[in-house]
């Protein structure tokens, strides 16, 4: 069963200092992962210190903001950067 929601109703939900707080916080982890990944951390290593599987966080990560962009209406070819 999908919930109906609406543009205003998923707006109040994006524009709540809850859900501001968890944004920031995830963007921070993703920014993290790519330092981490940048500085070269991530060579040689297997797991969770892996380049492939912090580049799958990544991608999942990106993947959480691409819904604030979609909220409720079609996804768009075009996504705003929410720093990535």
């Amino acid at each position: 069963m999908e919930l109906e929601i609406t543009q205003d109703q998923f707006k109040s939900w994006v524009e709540s200092p809850i859900t501001q707080h968890v944004i920031k916080a995830v963007q921070a982890k993703r920014e993290q992962l790519r330092d981490h990944i940048e500085a070269g951390n991530t060579l040689g290593h297997r797991g969770t210190s892996s380049t492939d599987f912090m580049v799958g966080q990544i991608h999942g990560l990106t993947e959480l903001f691409n819904l604030f962009e979609d909220g409720v209406s079609e996804p768009k070819e075009e996504r705003p950067d929410y720093g990535h």
